[in-house]
């Protein structure tokens, strides 16, 4: 980014000492495991900041965590907390070798940054996070299917796939028996869904979550096929070439 040959120099980031206490992992809708270091409170900008994303198993090598390290965290842009250093580089903070949600065993990936993988498609968390990403605000918006209804249905049983979200009418009776629902909030939601039953074809595709297929993509989709779902549908049976589009 050297427009006009010319190079923009940021003052360093303030650093600041604290301890590393353990590390949260969490399986996301793809299955990637993400790893959070978790360490004592200390001010940053004015902010309180104790959990830092550590990005990729790279990371976490390079730092050899472990519990009571002294580590070095600043904030990003001033904004996103990172840890800089491991002074102490203990190394005893394990990785976890099954995923929290499933138990399946995870694998690491190949590629040129490593992770953490949950491999078991109808593992619970994956399950939650692709429906919380299908009705957020900028794909589906479904109002009232936040994370904690989401992950009361996928509990039940009540959602599997996108398509049950749209026959909750078939859990009516045991959804008004959960903490917290009634037959006025059952039927706010209901509403709610009723209303996004139609939507773009650009909404819907950026919904499904498919990996490296976003709104963008999903935008370009929508008007190289005038918006028609059954037009874009044939172009996948008729093996379309994708590549020949923009981007």
């Amino acid at each position: 980014h050297h427009e006009n040959r010319m190079t923009a120099f940021k003052w360093p980031d303030t650093r600041y000492e604290t301890k590393f206490r353990r590390l949260e992992v969490a399986t996301t809708r793809t299955g990637m495991i993400s790893l959070t270091a978790v360490f004592d409170d200390v001010v940053i900008d004015g902010t309180t900041v104790n959990h830092a994303y550590l990005h990729n198993l790279d990371n976490f090598t390079r730092l050899a965590l472990g519990p009571g390290d002294t580590i070095s965290v600043y904030k990003a842009n001033m904004i996103i907390p990172q840890i800089a250093e491991n002074k102490t580089k203990s190394g005893g903070c394990p990785l976890p070798d099954v995923c929290p949600c499933c138990t399946l065993v995870v694998r690491q990936s190949s590629g040129r940054t490593r992770q953490l993988y949950c491999d078991n498609e109808a593992c619970p968390a994956r399950l939650v996070r692709k429906f919380v990403h299908f009705c957020s605000k900028t794909r589906m918006e479904i109002k009232g299917l936040d994370e904690q209804t989401l992950t009361t249905f996928v509990q039940h049983g009540w959602a599997k796939n996108y398509g049950d979200l749209y026959e909750l009418e078939r859990h009516k009776e045991e959804i008004l028996k959960t903490p917290g629902f009634g037959e006025k909030s059952f039927v706010r939601l209901q509403n709610a869904v009723d209303e996004r039953r139609t939507c773009t074809l650009n909404q819907f595709i950026a919904a499904l979550g498919i990996p490296e297929v976003g709104r963008h993509a999903g935008r370009i989709l929508n008007r190289k096929f005038g918006g028609s779902w059954d037009a874009f549908e044939r172009a996948i049976l008729d093996q379309f070439d994708f590549t020949q589009l923009e981007d």
